[in-house]
């Protein structure tokens, strides 16, 4: 990748040590993969007159989750129904009924190995953050998006995410993502989520 600045130059060295046991842990995601990763090596060169670079990464294994969410039916919800449910308050922010927002809170595990309760809805919290950096608000919302979706496992796949355009703090969502195959002669679940996410706290 080439940088944008020096600023973002020194940022990206800054990523790797060159010692194996002082290895930064980042957060990762694409559209297959999301994770906890480890840089395993930088390498930097000049091309045009712009320095680009070549950054090799691992997942850290601390961080791996070895087990699928709890997949059981519960108070008249299929676990694929409670998957969708909690989607639709990540990508959303509607609220969990009540009888399931107690018992099936949202997760992911960090880079100790430890799983953190996720509060809130993913996006506004990021947009407080963000806001006065509008054009990169998306892109960065897109991949924050992926990254707990996955870590969290409510879906295996995500097969189509957009955001945006915003408009007066609201930003329309439209999502559709594969869940694990839990049985060999059933296919996988997918979730369809569209609507709009309120960004105002």
């Amino acid at each position: 990748m080439a940088a944008k600045d020096l600023e973002q130059s020194a940022e990206l060295k800054a990523l790797y040590s060159g010692e194996a046991y002082g290895r930064k842990q980042i957060a990762y995601a694409d559209q297959h993969h999301a994770g906890v990763m480890q840089v395993v090596s930088l390498e930097s060169k000049s091309i045009a007159g712009k320095t680009h670079f070549d950054i090799k990464l691992a997942p850290d294994q601390r961080s791996q989750n070895n087990s699928f969410v709890m997949e059981s039916s519960y108070n008249g919800h299929t676990a694929n129904e409670i998957a969708q449910l909690r989607v639709r308050w990540m990508l959303l922010n509607e609220a969990l009924p009540k009888d399931l927002g107690r018992f099936f809170p949202a997760q992911i595990t960090d880079a100790y190995g430890h799983r953190v309760t996720i509060e809130n809805s993913i996006f506004p919290e990021l947009w407080v953050k963000l806001q006065s950096q509008s054009r990169s608000f998306l892109p960065k919302a897109w991949l924050w998006a992926v990254y707990h979706l996955k870590q969290s496992q409510l879906v295996e796949d995500v097969l189509a995410l957009e955001l945006g355009p915003i408009k007066d703090k609201v930003m329309p969502v439209r999502f559709r993502g594969r869940r694990r195959q839990s049985y060999v002669n059933q296919e996988p679940f997918t979730i369809d989520v569209m609507g709009n996410c309120p960004l105002s706290v």
